[in-house]
């Protein structure tokens, strides 16, 4: 059963698949089919959906052996309503504190004249004119009807709400009670955010990028953090859309640099919630984002709520196995011997005949800073650690595994128990990156070469 799993394991695509679930993948057939296509990792969104149905899809994702996201909602600003409220161009609306219409959180103090406040995804405009002591007046911008719970976005403006909201603590006892991979955190702001988290969680943590002030501080929060996800729904409404490609840009290349994993998200393959086909435009930024240097690419209710979620992963996977092939190594400035090792191995992969890259890595640093020179050879990384084998299932063209001590005491056999799953075969010419003295520190000292036939 082993060696059956590997074997498809091993045909994935290099750029990872990241699919949200939802009402449309609420069942095993469906979710093992989503996996057969090329899903690496399943997001759970908690913004929507109850402990029940989480409980649900994290044990469907454990019987298919998927690593689990849990997208934390954060602050989540939203207006309550009793019933819908219709606004005609340029009339004036009181939200209140206390009583209907309010914001869910009591955010009127920190609200400025002139500011603006976007409704349902920056869909609906409104502008502050005027602000007491018990309510906020806002100028809509066009006719418009604004539905109870829909989202707030204020640009440009820190708001006094919690980092983590009671239900993400919830969320985060569930995480560490089941033993969920990844925890995404929303709306973060400074590595300060990501620290709290960590004292919270055992779970791998991915920081979402959607808001100016977390485009401020990106740099260190790319370092505290395991991985990335530049989240453009929120982000466009807050930076305005025509700023994303660039800033999409920026923070893969800084991700790159860091060897931590990207992920691009929202409305990738948008069109697919109802049609059986992507758009040519959609098929575009999906293969740019790749090319660009994202890791993995993220659907959201292309899966979880669309009516083709299977068909989707195969469309996708389909344009991502073509856009790999298009992607061109890198070239980074190295900053300690590590590093220098590792861009030396790369650089011998275009004058040597090597077929896979294999990795013997504790904290999946060797793996992740391989990955990055985009050499377009697999890697392969064999680690003691389940949470670093997850890790590294968001990285591009990586591959993990986990095995005992009794397999990696010396190369050969490594190599040999690699060859007998069918992970290698006798016509690889594979180069192997370890630390040959001290496996569990983060440093790789060696480079070894091997032909599988001779083993």
């Amino acid at each position: 059963m082993l060696r059956k799993v590997l074997v498809i394991f091993f045909k994935m695509v290099k750029t990872k698949i990241v699919c949200t679930l939802g009402p449309s993948t609420n069942n095993l057939k469906v979710i093992s089919g989503l996996k057969k296509a090329g899903v690496s990792v399943f997001r759970v969104n908690t913004a929507h959906g109850d402990f029940s149905q989480y409980q649900r899809f994290v044990d469907f994702a454990k019987k298919v052996s998927v690593p689990v996201m849990l997208d934390l909602k954060g602050p989540d600003l939203r207006i309550c309503l009793k019933e819908p409220l219709k606004v005609k161009k340029m009339e004036l609306v009181k939200i209140f504190r206390k009583k209907f219409p309010y914001f869910n959180y009591d955010i009127i103090d920190s609200l400025r004249k002139n500011d603006l406040v976007f409704f349902d995804n920056g869909l609906i405009k409104s502008k502050v004119k005027e602000k007491s002591k018990d309510c906020v007046l806002l100028e809509f911008q066009d006719d418009a009807v604004v539905l109870e719970n829909k989202g707030v976005n204020v640009p440009n403006r820190r708001l006094k709400v919690p980092n983590l909201s009671g239900k993400d603590l919830d969320v985060i006892k569930f995480a560490k009670k089941n033993k969920v991979d990844f925890v995404a955190l929303s709306f973060v702001r400074n590595k300060e955010d990501v620290l709290r988290l960590r004292k919270l969680t055992d779970s791998l943590i991915v920081s979402k990028i959607e808001n100016n002030e977390g485009l401020k501080n990106i740099k260190e929060i790319v370092m505290v953090s395991d991985a990335v996800m530049i989240a453009r729904g929120d982000l466009a409404v807050e930076i305005g859309k025509e700023n994303v490609p660039f800033v999409q840009k920026n923070i893969v290349d800084l991700c790159n640099e860091f060897g931590k994993s990207c992920i691009v998200a929202t409305q990738m393959f948008e069109s697919m919630v109802y049609s059986v086909e992507p758009t040519r435009a959609e098929v575009s930024d999906v293969a740019n984002a790749v090319m660009d240097g994202a890791d993995a690419v993220m659907l959201s209710g292309e899966t979880a709520v669309g009516k083709h979620p299977i068909l989707v992963i195969k469309e996708l996977s389909s344009v991502l196995k073509e856009a790999d092939n298009h992607v061109l190594p890198k070239v980074f400035e190295v900053k300690n011997d590590s590093e220098s090792l590792i861009g030396a191995a790369s650089s011998l992969l275009f004058s040597l005949d090597i077929s896979k890259i294999v990795c013997l890595t504790s904290s999946g640093y060797t793996a992740s800073m391989i990955s990055r020179y985009r050499v377009g050879k697999k890697v392969i990384a064999v680690t003691n650690n389940d949470l670093v084998s997850s890790l590294l299932v968001l990285s591009w063209s990586v591959e993990s595994l986990v095995m005992g001590k009794k397999h990696v005491v010396s190369a050969k056999t490594l190599l040999k128990r690699l060859k007998f799953i069918g992970v290698l075969k006798n016509s690889d010419k594979v180069l192997l990156l370890r630390n040959k003295k001290e496996y569990e520190k983060k440093v790789t000292n060696a480079i070894e070469l091997y032909d599988v036939k001779d083993l």
